[in-house]
């Protein structure tokens, strides 16, 4: 990788969770996956020699906690804290922010990029209802969601982004999975 592109990566606030395991993968190899969350983001700026985007160290290990645990699916504190932070790196903890329809939509296209496809257990379902009849929107399941024309733009959108980072430390286009 080129290590002015990763260094920009890990120092823009827009980067991806996908992009900074990706960069984590390729640094360390499966180990990454072993290591503490914070350890491995302090290796990762040793390594490449800055100071990680707080945004994008928050957006790591949210990731790491929905690829090495099944969490994001079990858990609705977890889910929202990752669907929180996976598109702006703020988990939400001072109030739970209420989750869009775009981060949930988001959240479940990019842990599913890393984890095995499960599904949510009856409490999680129940809080992603919950928050698409809230979201203001004459929606009130994920599946109208899904279907969304507007939303799916802004996901495309979203996922065309992730495609330019990813491409600028080696990853073709291809490799990157349709919404």
């Amino acid at each position: 990788m080129d290590k002015s592109e990763v260094f920009r990566l890990l120092a823009d606030d827009g980067t991806f969770a996908t992009t900074a395991q990706v960069i984590a993968l390729k640094t360390f190899g499966d180990e990454a996956f072993e290591m503490d969350p914070l350890v491995l983001i302090a290796e990762l700026e040793d390594e490449y020699g800055m100071d990680m985007s707080e945004e994008v160290a928050e957006k790591l290990q949210a990731i790491t906690l929905a690829t090495t645990t099944d969490a994001f699916y079990e858990d609705p504190t977890a889910f929202r804290s990752i669907a929180n932070t996976l598109i702006d790196g703020d988990p939400g903890f001072d109030g739970f922010d209420d989750l869009t329809i775009v981060e949930i939509l988001w959240a479940i296209w990019e842990v599913e990029l890393h984890h095995e496809e499960i599904d949510f257990s009856a409490s999680v379902a129940a809080l992603i209802d919950k928050e698409i009849e809230n979201d203001g929107e004459e929606m009130d399941e994920l599946d109208e969601a899904m279907k969304s024309p507007y939303h799916q733009k802004i996901v495309e959108e979203l996922r065309r982004q992730l495609i330019e980072q990813l491409s600028a430390i080696g990853i073709p286009p291809g490799e990157v999975p349709a919404i």
